[in-house]
């Protein structure tokens, strides 16, 4: 028989040291997550992370909403860089409970031969559409409520890895505001008049090359408005079927499609049943606000069903669900 192995005696742990080693856990936490700037950076066991990770990999698939908004990141840098990227694959992503995404993703070119994979990280800011928030300079009045039916969001980061000259701007602290406004008070409207089908030639609609050579952000805007952010919901995209598209004429003569300030209109239909009930017949408006100084890019939008009139539009709900 081989002798017994001594048993060693258990060490017990003060409360003291427990709150030491979880204080000194939350320090390097902290550190990563300050070197890292959010991106690629996972918890540890036994504290409260301030982002929760995600790994999007067979098992566990990214969900739809973070597909759409690292095309976001990419629209951004395609349009601040003169690019034509598209989305790859997105492989991880942080989120905070403020509702930040910490995205890290794989873009590739289309016209590059052989085509090569790019590795990108892109931070998107969900704003709230029920913010309570004042249009202008503080006031000793009560603020103002304001409410709306469609999706504020804010990109101010869209970099390749390790691109260290490109950081976080300060800019991202007011990432719910513009000039001093919240996101909401740009949200855009349907006009009176019918974009699509103009006289005054105030509205440039685009011909069916230009859809096709810039699809893939038409695309997204219509996705966007359509995905319903601040909801657990995911239905499908794929039936989703773009009409026409129209812009503002001046700022098509002027700056073209790439207007860094510019207003969408995007007729669609939409077959989805449990989303627009009988409703199919629908336009989407986004507005596009391009900070040519600190690069962030704000999309804000809604989409509605629409009831043609001879040359005016007819709002109708702003979804079934509503």
């Amino acid at each position: 028989m081989g002798r017994k192995k001594k048993t060693q005696p258990a060490v017990l742990v003060g409360k003291k040291e427990i709150e030491e080693r979880l204080l000194r856990m939350m320090f390097g936490y902290t550190d990563k997550l300050n070197k890292s700037q959010g991106f690629d950076i996972r918890g540890y066991e036994g504290i409260s992370p301030i982002l929760v990770a995600h790994i999007c990999d067979r098992d566990g698939p990214c969900c739809d909403l973070v597909l759409l908004y690292a095309r976001m990141g990419l629209h951004r840098y395609n349009l601040v860089q003169g690019k034509h990227l598209q989305l790859s694959s997105v492989k991880m992503y942080n989120r905070s409970v403020s509702r930040s995404y910490f995205i890290t993703l794989e873009a590739k070119d289309p016209a590059s031969d052989p085509v090569t994979l790019q590795t990108f990280q892109a931070k998107v800011n969900e704003v709230n559409t029920k913010d309570r928030s004042t249009d202008g300079p503080a006031t000793d009045g009560p603020a103002t409520l304001k409410t709306t039916n469609g999706f504020l969001l804010t990109c101010t980061v869209a970099r390749r890895l390790g691109d260290t000259s490109i950081s976080i701007p300060a800019i991202d602290l007011q990432r719910n505001h513009c000039n001093g406004k919240h996101l909401s008070y740009f949200m855009p409207e349907l006009p009176p008049k019918n974009p699509f089908e103009d006289d005054s030639k105030r509205f440039h609609v685009l011909k069916e090359s230009e859809l096709q050579d810039n699809d893939d952000w038409v695309r997204l805007y219509v996705e966007l408005a359509v995905a319903k952010p601040y909801t657990r919901e995911e239905q499908g995209l794929d039936n989703l079927k773009i009409l026409k598209v129209a812009m503002d004429s001046e700022r098509y003569l002027s700056e073209g499609l790439g207007a860094n300030d510019a207003t969408f209109y995007i007729r669609y239909e939409d077959s989805c049943e449990a989303r627009v009930g009988k409703d199919v017949d629908r336009v989407a408006v986004v507005r596009r606000m391009l900070d040519e100084h600190s690069q962030v890019l704000r999309l804000v939008g809604r989409h509605q069903s629409i009831t043609p009139s001879s040359n005016a539009m007819e709002a109708g709900s702003s979804s079934a669900q509503d």
